[in-house]
Formats: C-alpha cells, structure tokens, sequence
C-alpha cells in the first residue's frame, strides 16, 4: 500500500543517526513539517493517514471499521491553516484537487475531544522525555519558526 505522497528526491549526502517521528495534537503542523524533513534530511514521509485511506479504498474486511472510525472524524486527512498553510490553490486540496470544505464540527467542542484522545492515547509515550530523547516544539509558532526549533533539536541529540 503506497502513501499518495510523492517521494522524495533525494539530493545530497544524506545525514545519519537521528530517528524522528512526529508527534502532536490535531492542528500541531506534523503535516506541514514533514514535507520538510523529506526535503531536508532525504527521508519518507509515511503519513499514517494516507495508509488508513487507501486500506479503506482496498474493499478488505477492514474496511468497515476504518471507514466507521474516519467517518467519525476519529482521524484526519489532510489538513490546511487559514493562515499558515494554505492551499496552492484557494478551496482546492494539493494533493487529491478535490475541493475543500470548512467541517461543520471544525469547533472548541469537537477539537476538545480529538486533544482529549490524544493526550490519552500520548501518555504512555512519556517514557522517551524520561530517558531524554524527546525534544518538544511550540506549534503554535510559524512553520518556518517550528522548522528551526527543530533543527536546533536535531543538532543537540547529534552534538
């Protein structure tokens, strides 16, 4: 199953020693990060979500519950920021071209309870900032600004 994400091309000389997984709440910019580090760092960006679709469109028996679960806004696809990632396009997806739609459940209720399930499904992850391999970022900074801080992450954990 293939992410709907182009590859990469990879460049340059490609750095080694970190390994790095994006981690954060609904709206955290994981999705515009990403693109990024693909990029910069010559990786992949596997975005859990494409997978997820694509099993969907795949008329296996898992079908139903993945379809059941998006359907419920229980995961999110693609996403795009009024003010810090736009579209190329205004209304219109990159990616798919489809056209977008503002969600009727886009509102504090609705983001309280996906922050609530991330935070529930996050925790047993504070082991990795016990054991000093965590490094968190503001989100609520400008893309280019977020890129840098983690930069400036990555450049610790190799020094």
């Amino acid at each position: 199953m293939a992410s709907n994400v182009p590859a990469a091309k990879c460049t340059q000389e490609c750095p080694k020693g970190i390994r790095s997984v994006l981690l954060g709440p609904p709206r955290a910019s994981k999705g515009t990060q990403a693109p990024k580090f693909a990029e910069n760092f010559c990786v992949c960006h596997l975005a859990t979500g494409d997978f997820l679709r694509a099993m969907v469109a795949s008329g296996s028996e898992l079908e139903k519950k993945l379809k059941a679960t998006m359907d419920a806004r229980k995961l999110s696809g693609h996403s795009y920021h009024k003010e810090f990632n736009l579209p190329k396009e205004p209304m219109k997806d990159d990616i798919t071209g489809e056209p977008l739609v503002h969600q009727s459940d886009d509102n504090e209720k609705a983001l309280k309870i996906c922050l609530e399930a991330y935070h529930t499904q996050t925790t047993p992850l504070v082991h990795y900032s016990k054991r000093g391999i965590h490094s968190a970022t503001d989100a609520s900074q400008t893309p280019d600004v977020m890129f840098a801080s983690i930069l400036a992450a990555f450049s610790k954990a190799t020094s």
